[in-house]
């Protein structure tokens, strides 16, 4: 019963409104500059860029490994599918280093620009799954 509270929380936390405020047009010309620099952190927006990610894989990490161990002990079923499920749409495997997954963003969000009006947490919880998605 924790580990689903645990879970919950967990789930609440990563979909909350506070956690979601850059738009992919603020948070790409942030990520640029750090990139652009060979990832030389000079200041508060660097800090924010890797931030950013860091708090999105670090959530995503840890819905997979919470989702993961949950579904574990469901009998199969559409529970457990259900489960699977959310695993893999919103973890992450563990990243040791974001600075790949910035590189993914950056490139990705250089060619489209009609995005950059969105938030900016779907794009960069993609870009960190194609870096590790949960297994």
């Amino acid at each position: 019963m924790r580990l689903i509270y645990c879970s919950f929380i967990l789930l609440v936390s990563a979909i909350s409104p506070n956690a979601h405020a850059a738009s992919n047009g603020d948070l790409y010309k942030h990520c640029k500059k750090f990139a652009d620099k060979s990832f030389q952190m000079e200041n508060l927006t660097d800090v924010m860029c890797v931030t950013y990610f860091r708090a999105i894989a670090d959530s995503g990490f840890s819905i997979c490994d919470v989702w993961g161990k949950i579904a574990g002990d469901v009998e199969k079923g559409v529970k457990r599918t259900t489960m699977n499920i959310v695993k893999r749409s919103e973890g992450v495997g563990k990243v040791t280093n974001v600075e790949p997954a910035i590189q993914i963003y950056v490139n990705k969000m250089a060619k489209k620009p009609e995005s950059w009006e969105y938030r900016a947490d779907y794009q960069v919880l993609s870009s960190l799954q194609q870096l590790s998605p949960c297994e």
